[in-house]
């Protein structure tokens, strides 16, 4: 890695640090006040007030992080541009390309971060969110199991389609 590339990677880190941290305490406090009746409603205890912004964090942090790479991608031109360096990087015979290349690197970067933590860790916090916002907090009871298999509804019969896909020895139909 250049150092002209080292030195932009650090520039856009920096700005989309700074970006990811704004928005993502500005939705955080959005999602906040419009929960805070259902806490003091039901007088929950402060352990409830710190885990529910916790286990939504995964989700605001992938709801706003496209945003936020976009305004990171933007203020980090525009401080190039506004110190002139764009301009010596050119007539030093850096490309445009070349100068945006770490911020394209970081981009795919960040959505391949993204699309895991979609995957994986936010339906597992959100899960976790609803839990204390609804049970724990609200006072519902939790809801059943929920099962990752396949129902097909045909008139009175129900066909029943295990996970495994492999064989269809899981395969059932109840009428």
């Amino acid at each position: 890695m250049r150092i002209i590339d080292r030195y932009l990677t650090g520039l856009f880190l920096r700005q989309l640090g700074l970006i990811l941290t704004t928005l993502v305490g500005l939705y955080g406090l959005i999602e906040f006040i419009e929960r805070v009746d259902n806490f003091i409603d039901s007088g929950a205890a402060l352990i409830h007030y710190l885990r529910y912004p916790l286990f939504m964090l995964p989700l605001m942090a992938t709801q706003t992080l496209p945003m936020a790479l976009l305004l990171a991608a933007f203020a980090t031109i525009g401080q190039l541009s506004r110190t002139q360096q764009i301009n010596a990087l050119r007539s030093g015979g850096v490309s445009f390309w070349q100068t945006t290349r770490p911020l394209f690197f970081c981009g795919v970067l960040f959505s391949l971060v993204m699309l895991a933590g979609n995957g994986w860790l936010v339906p597992l916090a959100t899960r976790e969110a609803r839990y204390v916002l609804h049970t724990e907090v609200g006072g519902k009871p939790q809801r059943g199991e929920v099962t990752r298999d396949l129902y097909l509804k045909d008139g009175p019969r129900i066909l029943s389609v295990a996970q495994s896909f492999q064989t269809l020895n899981f395969a059932t139909v109840r009428e």
